[in-house]
């Protein structure tokens, strides 16, 4: 999610500045220390330390909003006590978002790569453990695909629980229920919300490397105005790119993108200005992400992603990038890609559902979640029989229940268990490929897909599911003691070795 609150901001920061530096500085100062704070604000900050070493910038508002871009909290929170702050001679919604976020992560631990600093605490060390290579490999493709080399570290936190995220985000609990936020790239830096806070965990790597594409967005376009549905197009496109090129578009999308169609319903493009957060409903997100990343490909079809990259560079010093870039204005662009798009014949998927962000302090059954009224009677009778060890009628009515919701996850999970205790691991494992394809986000098909898998010894089909549940949820210990054995019956001794410290470490908690 991008950075949505920049614009006030900005003018947060620059009220913070005029009220702290304002007596006895020179003219000359007063004009460093404004382009220091516009160098910090366009998250140029290697730019921004020069020119306070070159002009002795001593203020203590620009010395701390550039100490707290650069995610040094402590030091930031002690500037800005040291010019008043706290006797009120200043904006006051700038410092309490310092102060609260040097009070929220003050125990966390880091672990550092090359380029990247990951910051946690507690059970999330297992997550900063997989984003150690998953970032890297994300930094090196997106510095090739974008032609953009990092010359600083980056910084990404996970929030160990929704306050701190919201906290330190500045992201209401109200913007996160529309939205379904679990991340977002700002101040210059990543954050996201550890998926132990939610249910069904989520696809934790992929929102890290979504919230990377906005920083490198943010860096190359030095925060000069590039649209929004723009920047969320280039990071649900490249969200990606650590493990394949571009994204594909997921079923749930390519729904979104066929009722569209079908309605000629689309969200206006200068509604999506301030962000998804502020759009009316979680449906309204939904339509609007799966348009964005489908304009921002044909984009790129169109013109290639080197025009898009160069044009990220040009919005630098025009605020007419877009139409010297391509050679037409944002609505036109729009209207060629309803037409493409309706051209291309896309027709909805059954039983394809969006991902649910529902927390795990605040429970919700999957059934609710993702069963229509229509077949939930049917499946509660075919539960019942499987409970009783009717394995066999227990399939023929979780069959009646997919004509009632084709296609849905839940059914077919519940169904490819059946099998599997009939001895009928194929079309086992045929109902649980089927589910994840539809519903990515529900993470038990991955882990029973997985036991068939070792069971045939077929140790890397097996290693590609229990990945994928990791992805989602990382902390059961069954997945990651799997994952460990089918590392070591492939050969696979660096994975059985990174398995067997996580294990350790969840033992330990």
């Amino acid at each position: 999610m991008l950075n949505w609150y920049n614009l006030k901001m900005i003018k947060t920061i620059v009220l913070s500045l005029a009220f702290l530096c304002a007596a006895n500085i020179s003219y000359a100062g007063s004009c460093a220390h404004h382009e220091a704070v516009s160098l910090i604000r366009s998250w140029q900050l290697r730019q921004a330390r020069e020119l306070a070493e070159e002009e002795k910038i001593d203020c203590p508002a620009v010395m701390g909003l550039l100490e707290f871009y650069s995610g040094n909290y402590s030091l930031a929170h002690s500037y800005l006590e040291s010019g008043g702050l706290l006797s009120g001679q200043v904006n006051e919604e700038m410092f309490s978002i310092i102060e609260n976020t040097y009070r929220v992560t003050q125990n966390f631990e880091e672990m550092e790569t090359e380029r990247v600093i990951i910051r946690y605490s507690g059970k999330d060390k297992i997550v900063a453990l997989y984003l150690n290579d998953i970032m890297e490999r994300a930094v090196k493709s997106l510095e090739e695909r974008l032609n953009w080399q990092i010359t600083d570290k980056l910084i990404i936190e996970i929030y160990p629980d929704r306050q701190s995220f919201m906290t330190a985000s500045t992201l209401t609990e109200e913007h996160i229920k529309v939205s379904g936020a679990v991340g977002i790239c700002k101040f210059n830096r990543m954050m996201i919300v550890s998926p132990r806070v939610l249910q069904f965990g989520y696809r934790w790597p992929d929102t890290a490397v979504h919230e990377l594409v906005h920083l490198f967005v943010g860096r190359i376009s030095a925060n000069s105005g590039i649209p929004l549905w723009l920047n969320e197009g280039f990071a649900t496109n490249l969200e990606e790119i650590w493990r394949k090129d571009i994204s594909p578009l997921k079923a749930y999308e390519i729904n979104h993108l066929a009722e569209g169609i079908q309605s000629r319903e689309w969200v206006e493009l200068d509604k999506m200005k301030y962000g998804m957060p502020t759009l009316d409903s979680r449906a309204e997100v939904a339509l609007a992400f799966a348009q964005v990343k489908s304009m921002t490909r044909t984009l790129a079809e169109i013109y290639g992603w080197d025009k898009l990259a160069s044009y990220l560079y040009k919005t630098r010093s025009t605020n007419r990038a877009f139409e010297e870039s391509f050679g037409l204005s944002e609505n036109e662009f729009k209207e060629i890609w309803k037409e493409e798009l309706e051209k291309s014949g896309i027709k909805p998927l059954a039983g394809a559902a969006d991902p649910v962000f529902s927390f795990a302090d605040d429970p919700v059954s999957a059934v609710a979640q993702w069963v229509s009224e229509t077949a939930v009677r049917q499946l509660s009778n075919a539960d019942r029989l499987a409970d009783r060890g009717r394995h066999d009628l227990a399939v023929r009515i979780y069959s009646d229940a997919l004509r009632n919701a084709p296609g849905n996850s839940v059914i077919l999970h519940r169904m490819g268990r059946s099998y599997a205790e009939l001895g009928d691991y194929e079309h086992a494992l045929e109902s649980f490929i089927k589910a994840v394809e539809r519903n990515p986000s529900y993470p038990p098909p991955y882990i029973h897909a997985a036991r068939i898998y070792m069971q045939k010894r077929n140790w890397e089909a097996a290693k590609d599911m229990l990945r994928e549940y990791i992805y989602r949820i990382p902390f059961n210990p069954e997945a990651r003691a799997m994952l460990q054995q089918a590392a070591l019956q492939s050969g696979d001794d660096y994975t059985a070795r990174i398995e067997s410290r996580i294990i350790k470490i969840l033992n330990e908690n």
